[in-house]
């Protein structure tokens, strides 16, 4: 009899736990992300796909970063996109970066204005998300584009906030620290600034001893080359530029080798070592047409000095090239210097009105306290009066 009633309690009690556990099953469990949706008919979660607003956006921003080291035009088009979809769909880690690369994108093509807007809306953006790392990134590009627009001022100011940022996250991004760093030091080399730009090359490469997995470490010890050779020191400078062209090929760092390569041609021209200066200059010149960088023409020019300095036939070739390529790179220059002046004059511009603005602002609020005041001293003496009467 008492095995009866123990199946009867047992029939009983499973019956009464039956709907919680059906519950329990159809209901997302704690724990799991967000992006899970309804058991399948295995009772097993599977993970539900984006919604399609989301998953275009995502192909967007992959899509824009993939041409951006070759079509800008694409780049800032698929960007632009994916953040009109991401501030459609409130969607602010996708604002975050499509914004960034929207910025990238429109300093690449030199349109300094559109960067810096773009920079602004992804500091607030990063802002909201709580992103402090690309809070600190939005700081140092404003800093590349007031430096690109001749404010080295105002571009250093941008650093130091970046810089600020990056020494406040726990832990400290250390990583950024380093970059901000080498374009304080740029920024100060630019303006043939050695003694504030000595102490933050140092301070660089202290800290690239304690970041031995750096990206580019070459960049930095180029840095100090060009220090070096503003500070009137040749010789350790041909040392420290060697040291770079062999560190910058083993990291396959183009940028920094074809620019120790044209350091080490200069200073072999001045010795004079024509051999070595051709060899350099060759070497430095096939690097920067690679890269499509304009000091390919420099390149050509040290390399037709020496040709010429050593009758070689071939020099009035190279000489034409040269020629060619620097009448060329003029009229960009000019074109992009008249584009920097624009840029300039908005700002200055955007600037004024901005100060209008505050000041529009200012005058309005001064006018309502002082309306405040006045009804508070005209209700006071209505009180008064009635309180006479």
């Amino acid at each position: 009899m008492s095995d009866l009633l123990r199946v009867r309690a047992c029939a009983l009690l499973w019956l009464l736990l039956l709907p919680l556990g059906l519950l329990a099953q159809a209901s997302q469990p704690d724990g799991l992300p967000a992006g899970l949706g309804h058991p399948d008919s295995l009772r097993a979660w599977q993970p539900r796909p984006p919604s399609a607003d989301t998953a275009r956006m995502r192909q967007l921003v992959h899509q824009s970063l993939q041409h951006l080291g070759s079509n800008l035009d694409s780049a800032r088009s698929l960007a632009r996109a994916a953040v009109t979809l991401a501030w459609r769909q409130g969607q602010v880690r996708g604002l975050v970066g499509g914004l960034g690369i929207l910025a990238d994108a429109d300093y690449y093509a030199d349109d300094y204005m559109a960067a810096q807007r773009h920079l602004e809306m992804l500091l607030w953006a990063a802002r909201r998300l709580k992103r402090p790392d690309r809070v600190g990134n939005a700081y140092m590009g404003l800093g590349l584009v007031a430096r690109a627009l001749d404010n080295w001022a105002g571009a250093e100011q941008y650093f130091v906030q970046a810089q600020q940022t990056y020494a406040a996250i726990r832990p400290p991004d250390a990583g950024g620290e380093l970059v901000v760093l080498a374009n304080r030091a740029q920024n100060f080399l630019d303006i043939d600034s050695v003694g504030r730009a000595r102490p933050l090359v140092r301070q660089a490469l202290a800290r690239l001893r304690q970041l031995p997995q750096t990206r580019r470490p070459a960049k930095y010890q180029l840095l100090l080359g060009i220090l070096q050779e503003k500070d009137q020191q040749p010789d350790s400078a041909t040392v420290t530029f060697q040291v770079t062209a062999r560190l910058a090929r083993a990291t396959h760092d183009v940028n920094s080798e074809a620019e120790a390569l044209l350091h080490l041609a200069g200073f072999a021209l001045r010795r004079p070592d024509y051999p070595r200066a051709l060899r350099y200059a060759r070497q430095a010149r096939q690097l920067f047409h690679t890269l499509g960088d304009l000091q390919e023409a420099e390149a050509l020019r040290q390399q037709a000095v020496a040709l010429v300095a050593l009758h070689q036939p071939e020099a009035p070739a190279v000489l034409r090239r040269y020629l060619a390529l620097a009448d060329s790179i003029q009229g960009q220059q000019r074109l992009e210097a008249v584009a920097t002046a624009q840029a300039r004059f908005d700002l200055v511009e955007q600037q004024g009105r901005i100060r209008v603005l505050e000041q529009q602002r200012r005058i309005a609020r001064l006018e309502a306290e002082q309306r405040t005041v006045r009804g508070r001293l005209q209700l006071g003496g209505l009180l008064g009066g009635g309180l006479l009467l």
